[in-house]
């Protein structure tokens, strides 16, 4: 099964998944955007709050999901094995609790990913004893399927059949190892309404820019002449002299389904126009201490500067066990006298775009104890140690304080 298996739960469930590792190589997953309150021995990344699954072994993973739904993924968390082990994790609001948007007539997973035809361990391997760059892939996948640019699936398109008049929910995952990617659907406006798990205010939108680890909730409005529209995911790549795939692939939104001896008709395919390759500019139209209880400090603001003087490329930079508030990017050096900071209505996200030649402020709130990865989500780029941790330490009471690791937690 590929893309793995989606995971279904709804805001506040107490989630416990038993993970039995069945391949040679050590093994641990990791809940993307899972908060992971006071459960740091459950969140996943090897050596940092665990040891990896050994092969033959099992190890069950639980925590809780207060106050979070959306659409979230798992992934591994060792290595560059989330090339290929990865899914989905959609958490549903609460019985009884609507969505702030209209209800949609279906849902549908779209999982954006990268395929190489060699094995993906070796090419790790090969790239730490030469230090050269990460290899290109050989296919971009929407699904697990590389699209009609290739031979090996030029009849096996991943589509989605829908009905005039209807409206779609998407959930689109960028799983990707070493790409961001620009995702879109052909005459089609897509209505963002939600980001890495957390509701946003609806905007209208012709294409999104993913990176990896990012997710994003769409509304998609059959409001088209009956026809066969191209959905489509193009790379990004702003670094220089970087070797990288270019052929986009695509997937299909298709109508014709819903007609009667539709195969004898001729229908026209549309495709979606999407920015160019290394497009920068499409993808971005002194704070307070706060005091916590008992008189501490509990906000963190953290500024990632993205500029120098060898190269730059975009980095996604991910946070473990917290969700942050993006205050503000811009282009050049940040200074803190003129940067304009959202300090009213800021995206809360937990993975973010630090763009090329630029920076970006955050701010989360330290009030879950544990060792917190931090990381830029290109898998190269996590290799080269580009890389950090937060411990928090415990606070007063309960509630403040992390437990003792499990004791079925892996050995190494």
């Amino acid at each position: 099964m590929f893309p793995g298996p989606t995971i279904y739960a709804r805001q506040d469930d107490r989630v416990m998944i038993k993970v039995t590792n069945l391949t040679p190589y050590n093994l641990s997953i990791q809940w993307h955007g899972v908060r992971q309150r006071l459960t740091c021995w459950s969140d996943g990344p090897a050596y940092i709050t665990q040891c990896p699954i050994q092969a033959g072994q099992s190890f069950t993973y639980k925590f809780t999901l207060p106050n979070q739904r959306g659409t979230l993924f798992w992934h591994a968390h060792i290595s560059w094995l989330r090339a290929t082990v990865y899914g989905a994790l959609v958490i549903y609001p609460k019985h009884g609790v609507p969505y702030p948007f209209d209800l949609p007539d279906e849902e549908h997973l779209i999982i954006l990913g990268e395929y190489w035809l060699q094995d993906i361990q070796d090419l790790e391997k090969h790239l730490k004893e030469t230090g050269g760059g990460p290899p290109s892939s050989d296919a971009y996948l929407i699904n697990g399927h590389p699209g009609p640019l290739h031979n090996c699936s030029k009849d096996d398109m991943f589509t989605i059949n829908v009905r005039q008049g209807k409206t779609y929910l998407l959930r689109i995952v960028n799983a990707a190892l070493n790409m961001e990617h620009f995702f879109g659907i052909a005459n089609h406006l897509m209505t963002v309404v939600e980001a890495d798990g957390e509701y946003t205010k609806p905007f209208n939108t012709t294409f999104l820019m993913l990176t990896p680890g990012q997710t994003s909730n769409v509304l998609v409005k059959a409001d088209q002449p009956i026809a066969k529209y191209d959905m489509s995911m193009t790379p990004y790549m702003p670094a220089k002299n970087v070797p990288f795939l270019e052929l986009p692939s695509y997937a299909l939104l298709d109508y014709t389904n819903s007609l009667p001896s539709s195969n004898s008709l001729s229908f026209t395919y549309h495709e979606p126009i999407l920015p160019y390759l290394n497009d920068t500019n499409c993808k971005y139209s002194s704070p307070e201490k706060c005091q916590g209880p008992n008189g501490g400090i509990f906000a963190a603001s953290v500024i990632f500067q993205d500029t120098g003087s060898i190269g730059t490329e975009n980095h996604p930079i991910h946070l473990h066990g917290f969700s942050f508030y993006v205050l503000g990017s811009g282009l050049g050096d940040f200074n803190s006298t003129n940067a304009v900071l959202n300090l009213y209505d800021p995206p809360y996200r937990n993975t973010v775009g630090v763009p090329v030649g630029g920076w970006t402020v955050i701010r989360f709130r330290a009030d879950n104890p544990g060792i917190w990865f931090m990381h830029c989500h290109l898998e190269v780029h996590t290799m080269w140690g580009l890389s950090m941790a937060f411990l928090v330490k415990n606070g007063e009471g309960e509630m403040q304080t992390l437990s003792h690791p499990p004791p079925d937690l892996p050995v190494c």
